[in-house]
């Protein structure tokens, strides 16, 4: 099933991601993958980031297996995956946030603060159901 808005996307997953590596493995497989863990230096910032999946379209995705809180930590990701995007050199053509159920926790999705982040940052999020 897949729903699809502007910024958002609702798709169902056949189960729950049981750690982080597992929700990677299963949003990965769902894509046309050229990298896994790709490190990016990103402008302006004395740390880069490291992308959990680049796409055939050079398109970043970063994959959460629980729900994220709005942190600095997150706003930070959020706002070097949009400088990633939107900066020409980088190699970087858009970024996808999903958020994928964990059954370790049995939580889902994000704050409405980190929603707005994203939507507000061209940030487009899946939310992956189990």
């Amino acid at each position: 099933m897949l729903v699809s808005y502007e910024m958002f996307a609702l798709t169902s997953f056949r189960r729950c991601a049981c750690c982080w590596r597992a929700a990677e493995d299963d949003v990965a497989a769902t894509l046309p993958v050229i990298r896994r863990d790709k490190y990016s230096a990103v402008p302006g910032h004395p740390y880069g980031r490291y992308i959990d999946i680049v796409d055939i379209d050079s398109v970043a995705h970063e994959v959460k297996s629980c729900y994220v809180k709005y942190q600095s930590s997150i706003t930070r990701q959020i706002e070097k995956d949009a400088i990633l995007a939107s900066t020409e050199a980088t190699g970087i053509n858009g970024a996808v946030w999903h958020l994928v159920a964990s059954d370790r926790s049995g939580t889902i999705g994000a704050d409405p603060c980190v929603l707005d982040l994203l939507g507000e940052n061209g940030i487009t999020y899946v939310i992956h159901l189990p």
